[in-house]
């Protein structure tokens, strides 16, 4: 009797630990994603999957990512305003740094680059939008599973960069050679969302499989959307020579045409207003403030320059993306 008392105690401890442990586990998967490590194993895109990638901020207010070249990890600004996969060579230490020759001006830096083919790995969160456009709040947190993604692609490795943007680019525009490689078959789309200045992600995804978008603008070229109109503090101003305007993630400052800068007040909101392919009107608003020197500048553009190019310090609280199918490419724009 004493015996068999002396075994049951333990059991009942037991049972009543395990339901702890079961009722604690079970509070927090309801209140949070549980993170799965990734699989060691690294395959190509499966082309259905909406994938999330977190994104660092530095100290220009450039968001970047982290990518594998060969057997080199690497930081490289997530750049709407460029097509290329461009790496320093003395961060890429794996490059055979044996390709072809060829030059490069990108921004203030310019550089000879070698052009290869190398292997590109990526880690991701796989995602579901659960049918709800690309902007939608949902869409923000991280995915509860990671996976590792991996590819060829063209790769240019500057031998000498020069100038003041010394960054290590994955170019996201028209024709992105990152993109095309990572998802060959089109469509294919990006969505920036730049919920603060220190709070961005990268989503890749199908576009109409698990993921929407709102607003699609018809680029002219290079990611160029044209402007229908704009305003400065709440008045309507003739737009002059500014006809298209780029959004370029891949820059912080604001850069206008010579005759607007003159017109804008030293400080205030501008809103540039566009029309969307599904024929809705889309203001692209952002305060300014022309005494900033650090990582929201104005810049005045001299010559005969006919846009106004929106760098990443004015875009807080908006999604940024692009649409790819076949020849034709959108600009996306939302606001989160």
């Amino acid at each position: 009797m004493n015996g068999a008392g002396t075994g049951f105690y333990p059991l009942i401890v037991l049972l009543l630990l395990s339901l702890i442990l079961i009722l604690v586990v079970g509070r927090n998967k309801s209140t949070r994603p549980i993170l799965i490590a990734p699989s060691n194993t690294c395959r190509p895109y499966n082309g259905r999957d909406t994938l999330l990638i977190p994104l660092s901020r530095d100290h220009n207010n450039i968001f970047l990512m982290d990518i594998k070249i060969n057997n080199s990890w690497v930081k490289a600004a997530v750049d709407t305003g460029s097509t290329r996969l461009l790496v320093s060579g003395s961060d890429c230490v794996s490059c055979t740094k044996q390709g072809p020759i060829s030059k490069v001006a990108y921004g203030s830096q310019s550089s000879k680059v070698r052009d290869e083919v190398a292997d590109i790995t990526l880690n991701t969160f796989r995602y579901q939008c659960n049918q709800n456009i690309e902007s939608f709040p949902t869409a923000l947190p991280f995915a509860s599973d990671k996976k590792c993604l991996t590819t060829q692609a063209n790769v240019n490795v500057a031998m000498n960069f020069h100038g003041t943007s010394n960054y290590n680019i994955v170019g996201l525009n028209a024709n992105s050679v990152f993109l095309r490689a990572m998802m060959p078959v089109s469509p294919r789309a990006f969505s920036i969302h730049v919920r603060q200045l220190h709070d961005a992600s990268l989503l890749l995804y199908v576009p109409g499989m698990d993921c929407y978008v709102a607003n699609h603008f018809l680029t002219m070229d290079r990611g160029l959307v044209q402007i229908q109109g704009l305003r400065l503090n709440g008045q309507a101003i003739e737009k002059g020579h500014a006809r298209h305007v780029l959004v370029d993630t891949g820059a912080n400052a604001l850069s206008v045409p010579s005759p607007l800068y003159q017109a804008m007040p030293r400080r205030g909101k501008m809103s540039i207003e566009l029309m969307s392919v599904e024929g809705k009107p889309f203001r692209l608003a952002f305060p300014y403030d022309k005494s900033d020197g650090f990582n929201a500048q104005v810049l005045e553009t001299s010559g005969s320059s006919s846009k106004i190019i929106v760098g990443i310090t004015f875009l807080a609280g908006y999604a940024v993306g692009s649409v790819q199918q076949g020849n034709m490419n959108y600009v996306t724009l939302d606001r989160l």
